[in-house]
């Protein structure tokens, strides 16, 4: 017999106090959506020594490195490069903003993806000191609370969240990434990944497919990261291919451990191990064809990129510079010509692919312009209350136009990578931005009498 929660008087107590949370989350000002394009480097150094109205700031190694600082007048903005939902990150991201407030009278944080005061009273009031915290964490797990939020509502030092977007900007963007990061254009993309995949059978030779296998079973995680690491390197060793471009790949290695290290640059490993995968390739090509099928297949990644929000500006950089060659017709053309079975023919409905990806590279320049306000809209709250020191917290992807805006406005800034360990194996970022429920978020839909 299944049992309802009011057989349960302990859990039904629980339960009610994780729904006074789960609805102080759903009121936070648009923090539902905050855009992330999933670039995250780590740090390569430990501590950099910059100064904030002449004090040194000496970053605990534990929690992550400066990345670039730049020396202005006036006022500091301490900028720290987000991971939306991944736990650790958001983490500590709380531990860097206790070290700024602690050390440096920090009293102010900018976010991305809220345009007002964020407010956590709902959090700091709550009664029972264990269960704040066990479900504070909960929420940061799911993509519910950020590092910052989770930090308001625990900590003694009192900082004031503020939102940092320009509403109209982030409305129009929020809209585009509604039509399309959706069913149908991931769809598509499987679609046509599946095709290249069946292709490969009759286009690739026998080493180029048993090659192959071993990339398909990482990216479907069937082999952790560290020993695909460890077969790309043999791989390459075994064609003598210089091991020497890919450094991070040889470091990543030596650790003989599957996390990255406090000195490792995992941005900088995941190009390495694009690059000695493409070096592999052009010594195992016997067919012109073959090395067409694989660019396809490269496209087609950094098109599923683009349209679920995880590009890095590199690749976006790449597929502006050769926009012509992602078009849908392309793909069509190539696969027509060379797929051995009618059933791999692909049919004109998937052309509407295109128009989701020129809406994404409307949403991308929108990006670009958000980025400035960023900048301009912290300021002035900054000025509002008086402070001199405030930090700005936004996703990877608009770091570079907000260093540029901050130094054109001859602003000084710090620029903080905290520190990451490990791949995330499932991040809730995704479900978030399609407005899925939680397994909690459902249960507690269920039980609207507690």
């Amino acid at each position: 017999m299944i049992k309802s929660m009011h057989d349960y008087p302990g859990l039904r107590a629980i339960t009610k106090a994780i729904a006074v949370f789960l609805a102080f989350t759903l009121v936070l000002p648009c923090m539902a959506w905050a855009f992330d394009a999933r670039v995250y480097t780590m740090p390569r150094t430990g501590q950099v020594r910059v100064h904030h109205l002449g004090r040194a700031m000496v970053l605990p190694k534990k929690l992550g490195a400066i990345n670039q600082s730049f020396q202005g007048n006036g006022k500091t903005i301490v900028h720290i490069q987000d991971l939306h939902c991944n736990h650790e990150v958001q983490k500590n991201i709380a531990g860097l903003i206790h070290y700024l407030a602690q050390e440096h009278n920090l009293r102010m944080v900018g976010e991305e993806g809220a345009f007002h005061t964020v407010h956590t009273s709902g959090i700091r009031n709550f009664p029972i000191e264990k269960i704040r915290e066990q479900v504070s964490d909960y929420f940061v797990r799911q993509g519910k609370l950020t590092g910052a939020e989770y930090y308001a509502g625990l900590s003694e030092h009192a900082v004031r969240l503020e939102g940092i977007e320009t509403p109209g900007l982030y409305n129009e963007s929020r809209q585009a990434v509604g039509f399309f990061l959706n069913h149908e254009s991931q769809g598509y993309c499987q679609d046509m990944r599946d095709i290249l995949d069946e292709m490969k059978a009759s286009i690739y030779n026998p080493l180029l497919r048993k090659f192959d296998s071993h990339r398909r079973d990482y990216r479907e995680g069937k082999t952790n990261l560290l020993k695909y690491c460890a077969y790309l390197n043999s791989t390459a060793k075994g064609m003598k291919i210089s091991r020497e471009p890919y450094s991070q790949l040889v470091r990543f290695l030596n650790q003989r451990q599957n996390h990255f290290s406090l000195d490792m640059d995992s941005d900088q490993l995941f190009w390495e191990l694009d690059g000695i995968d493409t070096e592999i390739r052009e010594c195992l090509y016997n067919t012109a064809t073959q090395r067409e099928l694989d660019e396809h297949y490269r496209r087609l990644d950094i098109i599923e990129k683009i349209l679920n929000i995880s590009i890095a500006p590199r690749e976006l950089q790449e597929f502006r510079a050769q926009r012509s060659e992602f078009r849908v017709s392309r793909f069509k053309t190539f696969i027509n010509q060379h797929a051995s079975q009618e059933k791999y023919i692909l049919d004109t409905e998937s052309l509407v692919l295109d128009e989701y990806i020129e809406k994404a590279e409307r949403f991308y320049r929108q990006a670009d312009e958000r980025s400035g306000h960023f900048v301009d809209n912290l300021c002035r709250k900054m000025e509002k209350h008086g402070e001199d020191i405030a930090v700005m917290i936004t996703g990877g992807f608009h770091t570079e136009k907000v260093l540029e805006e901050l130094k054109r406005q001859n602003i000084s800034y710090i620029s903080i990578k905290p520190r990451l360990s490990r791949q995330d194996i499932v991040n809730p970022y995704f479900a978030l931005l399609r407005n899925r429920q939680t397994p909690l978020e459902k249960l507690l839909a269920k039980n609207q009498d507690i």
